[in-house]
């Protein structure tokens, strides 16, 4: 491997450099995760240059104006998650961020209500990024944007928050819902949580298991929330929980067959069939794809499958 970086390092551009690139990047890629070196510097410039790369290979028949949009950023910048200049322009200058003393947690505003953060987001540099990027992911322009004027959260509707994390999406509907249920498995976010929706308690129910398609002490269904919870109609799921939305839906079945569940807003990004796989489970449903295109090869280390831009989340409604 060694041999392979220094020959990569010392061709700087050129038609070489791109050939050295194709050939040796997922070989160093594979060695490297095997060897644990997750986070090398190396590691990221040569998947980033290897992306870059093959790009217009892959997609040169294509004729998609989104896609071709993409190409064109990338063609001028780094791979990044969102191929759109105003996701660079997005990182607003957030100042409105505050420490709270008593619980030794950082705070900021989400549509005026107060959002915590947890603890390992310790400086107000973490929190004004992370604050700003979440902001982003839900403009009207955003790939990642669950909600739209005609599709939201109806007004006395119950909600599946199926990945809270920081529980932004649960903030925005709260006023609607009339019950809410945030599936979130990580303790310093459930933390943040109790924090953020203290003044909430009777609507939010915070539940510590990760859905799937089986019951087990560490997962549930949907199926088995809806029975355990007496949910008759949740009028939306919102799912974004890292790849594993396949076998979630799976597990909804019966819920789904009964037509109570009236709405899904669903992340597809994670794996490159994710779009496809989870339109055809959902296919009972009227469907349509968020907007543009996000670039999930950002996180496949180890495999770095085509496409690399694929949709970002599925709204579908009965």
């Amino acid at each position: 491997m060694k041999n392979i970086k220094k020959i990569i390092i010392k061709i700087k551009d050129g038609y070489l450099y791109k050939r050295t690139y194709t050939k040796y990047a997922k070989k160093v890629i594979k060695m490297m995760i095997k060897q644990g070196d997750w986070n090398n510097s190396f590691l990221e410039d040569i998947r980033f240059m290897y992306i870059k790369y093959t790009i217009p290979e892959i997609y040169k028949n294509t004729t998609d104006p989104e896609i071709r949009k993409c190409m064109e950023y990338v063609a001028n910048n780094k791979p990044e998650v969102f191929c759109y200049d105003d996701a660079r322009k997005s990182y607003y200058d957030i100042q409105d961020v505050h420490y709270d003393e008593a619980a030794k947690m950082y705070f900021g505003y989400w549509e005026g209500k107060k959002l915590y953060f947890k603890r390992s987001l310790n400086s107000p540099e973490m929190v004004r990024n992370y604050l700003s990027n979440s902001k982003w992911e839900q403009s009207l322009e955003s790939p990642h944007r669950y909600l739209t004027e005609d599709f939201n959260v109806e007004n006395g509707g119950v909600v599946f928050d199926i990945g809270g994390a920081e529980g932004n999406f649960s903030l925005t509907v709260i006023d609607k819902a009339s019950k809410i249920y945030i599936f979130e498995c990580d303790e310093e976010w459930i933390e943040a949580l109790k924090l953020t929706f203290a003044d909430y308690s009777d609507k939010i129910e915070i539940v510590k298991k990760y859905v799937s398609d089986k019951d087990s002490e560490r997962t549930i269904t949907i199926d088995t929330a809806m029975k355990n919870y007496n949910v008759n109609s949740v009028d939306m799921v919102k799912m974004d929980i890292e790849g594993a939305e396949i076998s979630a839906i799976k597990g909804a079945k019966q819920s789904i067959d009964s037509g109570m569940i009236m709405k899904w807003a669903v992340c597809t990004y994670h794996n490159p069939k994710d779009a496809e796989i989870i339109s055809n489970l959902l296919s009972s449903y009227k469907r349509e794809y968020s907007k543009g295109y996000m670039m999930h090869a950002i996180w496949q280390l180890h495999n770095l499958k085509y496409p690399y831009w694929v949709k970002g989340v599925l709204r579908a409604r009965l």
